[in-house]
């Protein structure tokens, strides 16, 4: 994903990947779970496989974890997988002005983000 994961959630990334904590942050953010003694054969490891699951129950094992919304580390992932800003406002939970100033820099101190750039299209000749 090329963008640095926030430092609360560091320690899943460094266990699991960027990918899977993704997923894992943007189907339970917000929410609070109750994290059991062992991830063998318990609903996180049956949602989101046993490294994960393993990874959170090391780390927080029989208690509460709240899973963070960290809407600007979701914003920029979903800017650089190509997603529109109107999409990206739903999808997060923002308005699209909110989504515009987190891109542009105005929110955090991370550089601006564009989305990458749609290859040419080669049936289309070039007019300059």
């Amino acid at each position: 994903m090329n963008i640095r994961a926030p430092a609360e959630i560091d320690w899943l990334v460094s266990a699991v990947g960027e990918k899977a904590v993704f997923v894992f942050v943007e189907s339970e953010c917000g929410r609070t779970m109750w994290v059991p003694a062992r991830a063998a054969g318990s609903a996180l490891e049956a949602r989101y496989g046993s490294e994960l699951a393993t990874a959170v129950c090391a780390r927080h094992a029989r208690s509460s974890f709240r899973v963070p919304m960290l809407k600007r580390w979701r914003i920029r992932c979903h800017r650089l997988a190509g997603m529109m800003v109107a999409d990206i406002a739903a999808r997060v939970g923002v308005s699209e002005r909110y989504v515009y100033a987190v891109l542009s820099g105005e929110r955090g101190n991370e550089a601006r983000i564009r989305r990458p750039a749609r290859p040419a299209d080669t049936r289309q000749i070039s007019l300059f």
